[in-house]
């Protein structure tokens, strides 16, 4: 204890800047949407609420509010439904892809993944719960699943139900007067007492509409039932059963409701921003709010809460509506990110997959790092103009300005600044091309699908099918456009990157790519040539025409995201001149790196190391590519989606933002860019605990440093090539046995011993 005590106040005897941290080494982080909220059970006093970005939890009590995704253990995001087994304690989600989470406590979440894993059936969305016993009943779009809670394990095969040859879903079950109770998808509403021992045997279930003489030509949309009743949402109103027979809900009149939310002391029906509420007390509540409401819980006199599109989980208390919607972007879409050391824009989707303009209206999405609050960019809320709020495809960081450049595949191109919109650029107050003509209400006439900076300062654009599809602004502000002689127009360039030569790459829609060279004259522009790179020996050598992403890596080599796989192209030299050369594929364990893989995205991490985003997860590779280090999937990481459509590094910090279809999560990377001189040395934790299951950080030595460890009597420790800027040490000597307590020393200096710095941090052994 002394000598811990001893250490702790060397420590506070030096002068150490040490910054805060959000993440540790390998730790995930979730950028999630919980705008839309989908269903909402209650268990001991908290409200589980579903969104498309997790799960949020409530405490009625005293209102706290926590998050959870799949950085936090659940199997995905976009979840259908959530139930609560009152007997066991057992909280349920579903997902559309079979995978059944289940928890008693969130810090020990499981999951079921028979109906996951199953290959006979091509759709496999978890529709409903119910439970009896230790028997869940599992609603699906391929039958009736039914699972031992105790043992998670399916009791039964697949359960056919009625005249169901073709697997019509089943949308919805409940259980009431010990029956089960179910609805098939245009085959009608069944039931079976729940000790029949035979499910699987059609005679056993019987025709609940036309066994209880129902109306005829009923359409039932949904069931549920609590100890009161079992009621039945139609075309024709809601009824209630009671043991006896069918009666229209005297309380609850229209025959317009679309939702039914059935609790044990409540029934709620709503329709749009309309709904209706019979609590315990059999007191009806008729509101109207401002959101479309999609599921209600009734959790006390005058205590509601409402699922609804876009407005998150409401509170309605004391008459009062409270919004409860924790923080994050407007929705989930995400086609490009912009990742500054400060700051990150988000980019939502704003064409098609045939690259035709998609208008959102949801602007950009926007989070300071050291505030931490999304914040949500559009005309709605006059972050942005009406004429410029919509589509938006491209967002770029330029280092040189410390400005983010964005573009819309609709209205042109913005400069933002620390969340504001400088200025922006359309067809009516700028030389901004066109589609066609000059029609500020047309929608699409000026679709930015690249942007780009060279060494002159020029801003570079691309603008697919118009009048010119490159062309740059001047730092005088003038608009310059490389003539229809060397770029046809009405080009569907998809993309854009300028290389160290200054040529001007882009992406032609399943066409290959184009590289646009200035002869070495950048100042005039009609004497540059066009060299097209395309699959095929002495053609381009890509795997195919159908190309999705480049980057530049920090040796100036240009690699290059295809539908089959990867290429880089070495001799940018030649390309300058005017001739074609190959793409040369990585080479990987005696193959092609990710053949047939499709590639969508390339970054570049300050080791010189390449982030692949692809549909089969995000890759991170050797700078060469001949080894991969890691390969992060949807079963191996908090990766909500396969498919990476974008991956963007905080050099800073090497923390690295992965965006997919159904949200942004990011990853603490160990590489960070490296400066030319030595920085501020920053080493955390700090002190380090040799029982610590994280490894001591190092930020801020020069590019390609060897960094040294010693003690302070300067005895070698460990010797270590940076990442980048980052250096990371497992607490091991050179003999791979733990360090003692001390302090220790980080000796830095670059490739050429020069641009010395040093660093001091304490290791406490316990």
């Amino acid at each position: 204890m002394r000598h811990t005590i001893v250490l702790l106040l060397l420590l506070a005897s030096f002068s150490f800047s040490i910054q805060a941290q959000n993440l540790v080494l390998g730790e995930w982080r979730s950028h999630f949407s919980h705008n839309r909220a989908i269903e909402s059970t209650e268990k001991n006093g908290w409200i589980y609420t579903l969104t498309t970005g997790g799960l949020v939890t409530y405490d009625r009590i005293n209102g706290e509010q926590y998050t959870y995704s799949t950085v936090d253990g659940l199997s995905g995001v976009g979840a259908n439904t959530i139930y609560h087994d009152r007997i066991t304690g057992r909280i349920f989600i579903g997902y559309s892809d079979g995978r059944i989470d289940h928890f008693t406590s969130l810090d020990n979440i499981g999951t079921y993944t028979q109906i996951f894993q199953n290959t006979v059936y091509l759709n496999k969305s978890i529709n409903a719960f119910a439970s009896s016993g230790d028997t869940l009943y599992v609603a699906t779009d391929f039958g009736l699943v039914v699972y031992d809670m105790e043992s998670g394990l399916p009791i039964t095969d697949v359960i056919q139900i009625g005249n169901n040859p073709s697997r019509l879903p089943i949308t919805d079950v409940t259980t009431y007067q010990n029956r089960l109770w179910l609805l098939v998808e245009s085959a009608g509403m069944y039931s079976v007492p729940l000790n029949t021992p035979n499910l699987k045997d059609p005679s056993n279930w019987s025709d609940a509409i036309e066994a209880d003489s129902l109306p005829a030509e009923l359409d039932v949309m949904e069931i549920g039932g609590n100890a009161n009743a079992l009621y039945l949402l139609t075309d024709q109103g809601l009824y209630k059963y009671q043991g006896e027979e069918w009666i229209p809900e005297p309380k609850i009149e229209g025959d317009f409701w679309t939702n039914l939310s059935v609790m044990p002391d409540a029934v709620a029906v709503s329709q749009g921003i309309n709904l209706a509420i019979l609590n315990r007390q059999n007191i009806l509540y008729r509101l109207s709010l401002q959101a479309n409401v999609e599921h209600i819980w009734v959790a006390g006199d005058a205590e509601f809460y409402y699922s609804t599109i876009f407005r998150g989980i409401i509170q309605f208390k004391d008459w009062e509506n409270t919004s409860l919607i924790p923080n994050g972007p407007q929705n989930n879409d995400a086609i490009r990110l912009a990742v500054s050391d400060k700051d990150i824009y988000i980019a939502p989707r704003g064409y098609d997959q045939l690259y035709a303009p998609v208008p959102t209206g949801g602007g950009l999405y926007y989070q300071n790092f050291e505030k931490g609050i999304w914040e949500n960019l559009n005309a709605g809320n006059d972050r942005m103009p009406e004429d410029f709020t919509t589509s938006f495809v491209r967002a770029i960081y330029n280092p040189t300005d410390g400005k983010t450049y964005v573009g819309s595949f609709s209205e042109g191109m913005g400069i933002m600044s620390d969340g504001a919109l400088e200025s922006y650029y359309n067809c009516s107050n700028s030389g901004m091309p066109v589609v066609s003509v000059c029609d500020p209400e047309s929608f699409g006439i000026s679709r930015v699908s690249g942007i780009d900076f060279d060494r002159q300062g020029n801003i570079w654009l691309t603008v697919a099918v118009s009048n010119h599809s490159l062309s740059a602004i001047t730092p005088d502000g003038e608009w310059v456009y490389v003539p229809d002689a060397v770029i046809s127009p009405g080009i569907r360039v998809v993309d854009l990157l300028v290389d160290d030569f200054g040529n001007k790459w882009m992406i032609e829609h399943e066409n290959g790519l184009m590289v646009y060279t200035d002869n070495g004259t950048p100042d005039i522009l009609d004497d540059g040539r066009l060299v097209r790179l395309r699959s095929g020996l002495n053609n381009g050598g890509l795997e195919t025409n159908d190309v999705f992403c480049f980057a530049k890596d920090l040796d100036g080599f240009i690699w290059v995201g295809t539908g089959q796989g990867v290429g880089v192209y070495y001799d940018l030299g030649s390309i300058s001149q005017g001739r074609i050369v190959d793409a040369a594929p990585p080479v990987y364990e005696q193959r092609e790196l990710l053949k047939n893989a499709s590639i969508f995205s390339i970054a570049v991490d300050g080791g010189n190391r390449k982030w692949l985003g692809t549909d089969e997860g995000a890759y991170l590779v050797s700078p060469t590519g001949d080894d991969v280090i890691k390969h992060f999937t949807t079963q191996n990481s908090p990766l909500p989606d396969e498919t990476v459509v974008d991956i963007e590094i905080n050099g800073a910090t090497g923390e690295v933002f992965f965006a997919t279809s159904k949200g942004v999560v990011s990853y603490q990377g160990d590489a960070t860019t490296g400066s030319a001189v030595c920085d501020e040395v920053l080493v955390y934790p700090n002190p380090y605990f040799t029982d610590s299951e994280n490894d001591v950080v190092i930020q801020g030595s020069a590019a390609g440093s060897m960094v040294r460890i010693t003690t302070a009597s300067g005895r070698l420790v460990r010797e270590i090539q940076a990442e980048g800027g980052t250096t990371v040490w497992n607490g091991r000597d050179l003999d791979g046995q733990k360090v003692a307590s001390g302090v220790y020393l980080v000796l830095m200096a670059d490739e050429n011993g020069e641009n010395p710095c040093l660093g001091k941090f304490v290791v406490i052994d316990r």
